[in-house]
């Protein structure tokens, strides 16, 4: 399907593809030019994500603006910045005038065997069904932070989640407040996008 575009503030704006195609598909939609980031994947899955991202970068016209700092997390040449996650049939990517991270999760069993590794008795209580919008908040700050070498549980602190806002805070190292903006999608998936709180 063609990527949607939801402007969620005036300087935010976020690009979702649901794939529905063959990698064949993308490939004439890529004009058969096969990026060299995808050709490393085997996982039929992780090609057409791959393959669907990079028809957004272009579709966007952002794929000269494109570098990575030291820490290999990507922004923008003209002083934007960018995000990108991908999940099962989804690939989103986040764009912004301020620093961001964005990630996408759906439900799983496996989220309730390991949630005593990324959640702590500091964090905002959630039911068990609900713990894949803590995994998605805690994996968008993670991103917005972008230095590696960042414990979900112990430097990420969910403080608060409305679940009929879909707004959220956190604390990150206990020293930068974060502001969380979900988006619940089809098949219980759901996106986060985290910012710095001014």
């Amino acid at each position: 399907m063609p990527f949607k575009h939801y402007p969620i503030h005036t300087n935010r704006d976020l690009y979702l593809w649901k794939i529905d195609e063959t990698i064949e598909k993308l490939l004439v939609y890529q004009q058969n030019n096969f990026p060299q980031e995808c050709k490393r994947y085997k996982n039929p899955q992780h090609i057409k994500q791959c393959l669907a991202k990079w028809l957004m970068i272009n579709k966007l016209n952002i794929s000269k603006l494109i570098s990575k700092d030291s820490y290999g997390k990507s922004y923008l040449s003209d002083n934007r910045f960018i995000s990108i996650a991908h999940s099962g049939a989804y690939v989103s990517i986040l764009l912004s005038e301020t620093d961001c991270g964005i990630d996408i999760e759906n439900y799983r069993d496996k989220l309730i065997r390991i949630k005593n590794k990324f959640i702590s008795p500091n964090d905002f209580i959630v039911a068990d069904k609900q713990l894949h919008w803590m995994w998605t908040a805690k994996e968008s700050i993670y991103k917005l932070y972008g230095k590696k070498s960042l414990s979900f549980k112990h430097d990420i602190q969910i403080t608060h989640i409305n679940f009929e806002e879909n707004t959220g805070n956190a604390m990150l190292k206990n020293q930068y407040n974060i502001e969380l903006f979900f988006k619940k999608m089809p098949e219980n998936f759901i996106i986060c996008m985290a910012n710095y709180k001014n």
